[in-house]
């Protein structure tokens, strides 16, 4: 019997250390250490990488998912990700059009297309889901 609690005891050790490395990985991967709500979802966790590594753009989209009702306003895509001081924004993780518009910008940006042609092609796309923010042309 104390035989079949050691060995239960190291599988339980060995799945822990698995996990603590799996999620070491992914933080590592992107080099950004994202708060708890940002891991909701893989779509999620992908959304908030490409706001990281593209915040220019999407400072010059809007969003199309209603947000400009938030309060403050959201004055742009980059909002629903990354507020004014820096920190993380819960909104993008429970929002599908923010994390579609994200990777449907960084595709376009990939295929060479300009910020005013991906602008285009946002207002296009989405200005039917909602009202779109207050975001100036670029």
């Amino acid at each position: 019997m104390h035989r079949q609690t050691w060995k239960l005891s190291l599988l339980v050790l060995v799945v822990a250390t698995l996990i603590a490395v799996a999620a070491c990985g992914a933080k590592q991967e992107s080099g950004t250490d994202f708060p708890a709500f940002v891991y909701k979802s893989a779509e999620s966790l992908q959304g908030y990488r490409l706001a990281v590594a593209n915040a220019d753009m999407l400072k010059a989209l809007p969003c199309y998912c209603g947000c400009v009702r938030s309060t403050p306003p959201h004055k742009h895509l980059y909002d629903c990700f990354i507020n004014d001081d820096g920190t993380y924004d819960d909104h993008a993780s429970s929002c599908d059009v923010c994390v579609r518009e994200t990777k449907d910008a960084v595709q376009w940006q990939k295929e060479g297309k300009s910020l005013n042609q991906i602008r285009d092609l946002i207002d296009q796309k989405y200005q039917e889901t909602g009202d779109p923010t207050d975001t100036p042309a670029p």
